[in-house]
This record gives C-alpha cells, sequence and structure tokens, in this order.
C-alpha cells in the first residue's frame, strides 16, 4: 500500500496550524489498516483533506455526522466542538 505523500504546506494551508501534521499521521495510520476514512469539515479544505488521503467529504455545516446513522471505528475531532457523549453515540 502506498500512503499519501506529506503535504506541502502552503500559505493557506499553514493557517490551518499544527493539527494538518497529526491529522495526516492518523490518517496514514489508519490507511495502513485498510480504513476508509471520511472527513466532515468546511468545503475549501476538501481538496486539502483528499491530498492527506481522506476518502470521502462531507461539509459539516451541510451534514451533522452525529445526526447520520452511520457508526465510525475511529473519530478524531481536531476541534472538539461536539460533546463527547454525542460523539460516543457514533463509534
Amino acid at each position: 500500500m502506498v500512503l499519501p505523500q506529506p503535504i506541502k504546506l502552503t500559505t493557506k494551508s499553514s493557517s490551518l496550524g499544527p493539527g494538518v501534521v497529526l491529522a495526516q499521521s492518523r490518517f496514514n495510520f489508519l490507511k495502513l489498516k485498510n480504513a476508509t476514512i471520511t472527513a466532515f469539515d468546511k468545503e475549501e479544505k476538501h481538496a486539502l483533506l483528499k491530498q492527506m488521503g481522506v476518502s470521502e467529504t462531507y461539509d459539516y455545516r451541510q451534514i451533522n455526522y452525529i445526526d447520520q446513522d452511520v457508526t465510525y471505528d475511529y473519530v478524531f475531532d481536531l476541534n472538539c466542538v461536539i460533546k463527547l457523549r454525542d460523539v460516543l453515540k457514533t463509534v
């Protein structure tokens, strides 16, 4: 399996902070386990997420992953906006 190359931070992407590097390391780990990675973020970040190895992207302003009838093996929330008790309903 070939992992995505580390992203090259540009002026635009570097404003995302150190979370980008942390997220990509998590994504690479999950890819090694043949995981399907689904990301919920602003549509403007979808291209960057795809470059990082994300399989599916959704705009969280349009779809709340907690309201979907889907369970996930792993939830990685950089901003921790959603309460933990709600996140636990999805795993």
